[in-house]
């Protein structure tokens, strides 16, 4: 019963160490369809599964409540010293065990639980606030961009003009380790399908994975 994102994770890398080409990729758009994501990974080096992300075997799995508590000790002691990052990698494992809900769970779980998701949430909103789309009339006008502010900036937009694209809503994001790379992209309009299919063939990804829920 991993939680769903250790196995998102295990299979992009997986996927990128079977891989004959040059990277992998995995693909995510987020539940509201606006956002998307890929990792990518030379095939040659990259690090076993559990290296990438350790997944604790069934039968080792922590007691849920000792470890939801000490989580929301620690969410609470960082907060308050507003930290640039809220947990570290290692870190991630306990967390998506901690907020993956359980039949067995008691109500005591299920309450801390809760207390636990909505700290990191208010902390997540208050860090990085919500503004309204900043599109201008002409970016408007292109309609290639979803209107949200999933907007790509400078150094980070990816670009396809090699392809034939002159733009798409894509940036590169570096990962925790050298080899593991990712590109966050919206999930594809209609008029932008064959844009996502160039980006795919430009990267070569060893995966695509998408999370929209569609």
């Amino acid at each position: 019963n991993t939680p769903p994102i250790l196995r998102l994770l295990r299979y992009a890398s997986m996927a990128a160490a079977a891989s004959d080409g040059t990277s992998g990729m995995a693909n995510c758009a987020a539940e509201n369809g606006t956002g998307a994501g890929y990792a990518s990974a030379p095939a040659a080096s990259a690090p076993p599964v559990d290296a990438v992300m350790p997944v604790p075997a069934t039968s080792e799995k922590k007691p849920k409540l000792p470890l939801i508590r000490r989580l929301m000790t620690e969410v609470n002691r960082r907060v308050a010293q507003n930290p640039e990052e809220l947990f570290c990698y290692e870190e991630l494992v306990d967390f998506a065990e901690a907020v993956s809900p359980s039949p067995e769970d008691s109500t005591k779980i299920q309450q801390i639980r809760k207390q636990l998701t909505a700290a990191v949430h208010q902390y997540f909103r208050s860090r990085w606030k919500a503004k309204k789309p900043d599109w201008s009339p002409e970016e408007i006008a292109r309609g290639l961009d979803r209107p949200t502010g999933n907007r790509a900036l400078g150094s980070h937009a990816v670009d396809l003009s090699a392809m034939g694209v002159p733009y798409i809503n894509a940036a590169r994001v570096p990962g925790l380790r050298p080899e593991i790379s990712y590109i966050a992209t919206q999930h594809p309009l209609p008029c932008t399908v064959g844009h996502f299919w160039r980006l795919v063939l430009h990267v070569q990804p060893a995966a695509i994975v998408m999370l929209n829920g569609h």
